[in-house]
């Protein structure tokens, strides 16, 4: 069996079809606020990481295409600064007012991430958010930012459909889509979705 799924795996484009699945294709709708989750966290010096960086700017593009008015940058703790402040820093150096920009920095899950933003937005009013989740993660974001009350709206997100990859691309493709599946198994485990 496992002869056969390594096969099928590296020298068939299942991974990528396997991730499709992942990936909602919707076209983005006007929100209340963009919310960008936690992806890499902040560097030892305080910098980000390339997918942390991908995430606030794609978060920074929708803001400036207008979608809506409020960006909602999530990370997690580090020193000497935490990812939401470092991506906060970038937000504001690529044009977005202070007053738009709002973090959460106490979150280490995508279900802490949805607890803390309800916080910040309830008193708001905010009920319909535009999600940047990273890739495979969209699904399970989504669904629990739903169940915390949320109106959510997936945000544009192309993948590299690649379906004459090499087998090695595949397999590493492979690992992110795996951890997914797991971490969606035990979020419906435990009543989160």
């Amino acid at each position: 069996m496992s002869v056969v799924l390594f096969l099928v795996t590296a020298f068939t484009p299942a991974v990528d079809v396997f991730g499709f699945w992942f990936n909602p294709d919707r076209p983005p709708e006007h929100a209340e606020a963009i919310v960008v989750l936690g992806a890499g966290g902040a560097t030892p010096s305080g910098g980000l990481t390339d997918s942390s960086v991908r995430g606030v700017l794609d978060g920074v593009t929708l803001f400036q295409q207008g979608w809506a008015p409020l960006l909602v940058l999530s990370g997690a703790e580090g020193q000497p600064k935490t990812e939401a402040e470092a991506r906060a820093d970038f937000a504001r150096r690529a044009g977005v007012p202070a007053a738009s920009i709002m973090t959460v920095s106490r979150a280490w899950t995508t279900r802490e991430e949805a607890l803390r933003v309800r916080e910040l937005l309830q008193p708001r009013g905010v009920r319909k958010i535009l999600l940047v989740v990273d890739g495979p993660g969209t699904v399970r974001a989504m669904a629990v930012f739903e169940r915390v009350g949320f109106d959510v709206v997936p945000a544009p997100w192309s993948p590299d459909w690649n379906l004459d990859a090499a087998p090695e691309e595949r397999l590493q493709s492979l690992r992110p889509l795996a951890m997914e599946l797991v971490a969606w198994l035990y979020y419906r485990a435990m009543g989160y979705l």
